[in-house]
């Protein structure tokens, strides 16, 4: 039985920056310097892309999230077990419907098969109402985490002149990079995760 799971969709998808977005920053003689564009005002600045699907990395991503997505796992625990016990207990009914079928009486097997249905309606329905109350509980988790990437990916914007952030991860096989000075996902979990550490509250503001 696979845990239960469903991240929500991080709502950036794309960010421009207001103000003033003439800073640049300088990159290696190796690298390409990232395009720049023009926003309203007539201030320029960095186009970026991110891909948000790596924030919940165990290993890459960030850590308050994925603490986050754990203890929630960690809570369903005990419906997963619940629901393991019966798929195994339905399979076995199953299984000895068929070893029996030539030679069990037809009354048997009747009742045994009335016995597999009932147990596969109750897994359905216990299967749906625990990923419904898992999908809700990890909202209520994540939403002010993501909330706050969200802030924190706004001021990391202005401070380093990105005009416009493009979410890679939502439209997959539509961009092809050539230049890896674009992408700031690996700098932007890093900078997150040591202004945020792993165990502080959701609602503690970034800096």
């Amino acid at each position: 039985m696979k845990a239960l799971r469903l991240i929500p969709v991080v709502a950036i998808v794309v960010a421009v920056t207001s103000g003033a977005v003439k800073a640049q920053q300088q990159q290696p003689a190796s690298r390409q310097a990232a395009p720049t564009t023009t926003v309203a005002g007539g201030n320029e600045g960095r186009i970026v892309i991110i891909y948000t699907d790596v924030f919940d990395d165990e290993k890459q991503g960030i850590a308050r999230l994925v603490n986050a997505v754990k203890g929630v796992d960690r809570e369903f625990e005990p419906r997963r077990a619940e629901l393991q016990s019966l798929q195994q207990r339905y399979q076995q009914l199953v299984d000895e419907l068929n070893k029996t079928a030539a030679v069990q009486d037809p009354r048997a097997q009747q009742q045994k098969r009335e016995q597999a249905e009932q147990l596969q309606r109750e897994l359905e329905r216990k299967r749906e109402d625990a990923q419904i109350a898992y999908n809700k509980r990890l909202q209520e988790v994540v939403a002010p985490i993501y909330d706050d990437i969200a802030k924190f990916l706004e001021a990391y914007a202005k401070q380093r002149g990105i005009a416009m952030i493009i979410d890679a991860s939502k439209v997959p096989g539509v961009i092809f990079v050539t230049n890896n000075a674009m992408d700031i996902t690996s700098d932007f979990i890093a900078e997150y995760n040591r202004r945020n550490p792993a165990t502080a509250s959701a609602t503690t503001p970034s800096r």
